[in-house]
């Protein structure tokens, strides 16, 4: 299974960007009956989760990078391996649509993309 590139420049890791969001899925299924009465129960067996993640000021070869990398997944129809940049954690993920990547200055780019745990 392939694995996120880690993003290099002069050197040093680059993280993404503040705010970095972190969501879990609704998994609740809710059924109201007469009487004001909710019924629950799980929809899976686990909760998964979901990444909101943003990269600013990307050099040009970085973002060929992702590219390349998002062409090598299909734009999220594979999964692929992600760790995450807080807790360190190595998850199996997908893209949810396919990244933005916008040019924002000579020779730097803003990638934005979301993340669901498979």
């Amino acid at each position: 299974m392939p694995s996120f590139p880690t993003l290099t420049e002069d050197g040093n890791t680059i993280r993404p960007n503040y705010p970095y969001s972190e969501k879990n899925e609704d998994s609740v299924i809710r059924s109201e009956f007469d009487g004001g009465y909710v019924q629950t129960r799980a929809r899976y067996s686990r909760v998964r989760k979901t990444w909101q993640v943003v990269y600013t000021a990307l050099n040009t070869a970085n973002k060929l990078l992702v590219s390349a990398f998002v062409n090598t997944v299909q734009c999220g129809a594979d999964n692929f391996t992600w760790v995450d940049p807080v807790t360190s954690t190595s998850y199996d993920v997908r893209f949810l649509a396919p990244p933005v990547f916008n040019y924002v200055s000579y020779n730097r780019w803003d990638v934005k993309f979301t993340l669901e745990q498979v």
